[in-house]
């Protein structure tokens, strides 16, 4: 039989009860707390824009498996009443992409992920992962690592381009469409990037915002999750 954990969590000064499997870990104590800005970004790749420098940020990212230093990526957010919006500034000296046969062909580059969860059973959680192109992969998956690429957001609005001194990737998902999936006030989020500096997916870097607990890269586990809260409609 299989020994069920009773865990309690501390987020924002409320507990919540979480019954889960065995495999189910403590997450981290990282929370963001999205701002509401009552307008909505143009989906043009300008992360310079007035909406954005209004907006918190997260920086310092890790690489918990690689031998470097903190990332110098930035990662921003914010809701409007109708989406919720992001945007990634990425610095990157080896930039690497490859031809798109398909949308899988994304897992093979230079890119950057958000992945969505509100089981705290880690049966269902939702992934999009875009390139410095624009192209996405999007997909649901359940712990551990099962894969339906055959699933789609229904609506995910991307701009990316090269800059000086890498990309940028901005985009927004409709807030009604996360909210369908049970993504509202309060989630599970993780935000990574993937940097494939000589082409060879053995030898990425693989950059995270908190630090899995795990001795071999693999994002796709309860720990490399932080706790998201949106604001209420």
């Amino acid at each position: 039989m299989k020994r069920v954990i009773f865990l309690l969590v501390l987020v924002s000064g409320m507990w919540f009860a979480v019954n889960g499997q065995e495999f189910i870990k403590p997450v981290s104590t990282n929370v963001i707390n999205v701002k509401k800005i009552n307008r909505d970004i143009i989906v043009d790749g300008n992360f310079e824009s007035k909406e954005w420098a209004l907006v918190d940020s997260i920086t310092g990212f890790l690489a918990p498996w690689s031998p470097v230093g903190k990332d110098r990526t930035v990662f921003k957010y914010f809701c409007s009443d109708t989406y919720f919006n992001f945007g990634f500034s990425v610095n990157d000296n080896t930039m690497t992409t490859c031809e798109i046969k398909e949308e899988y062909s994304v897992a093979g580059e230079d890119r950057v992920e958000l992945y969505f969860n509100a089981r705290p059973d880690w049966s269902e959680y939702y992934c999009v992962e875009m390139d410095p192109l624009g192209n996405k992969l999007d997909y649901i998956a359940r712990y551990h690592r099962i894969f339906d690429f055959s699933w789609k957001f229904n609506k995910v609005d991307i701009s990316a381009h090269y800059t000086p001194e890498g990309y940028v990737v901005e985009g927004r998902i409709p807030l009604s469409d996360l909210e369908k999936l049970g993504i509202k006030e309060f989630f599970y989020l993780a935000v990574f990037r993937a940097d494939f500096w000589n082409g060879k997916e053995e030898d990425a870097i693989w950059y995270s915002w908190i630090k899995p607990q795990s001795e071999t890269p693999d994002f796709h586990i309860p720990s490399s999750f932080g706790f998201c809260n949106f604001p209420k409609r």
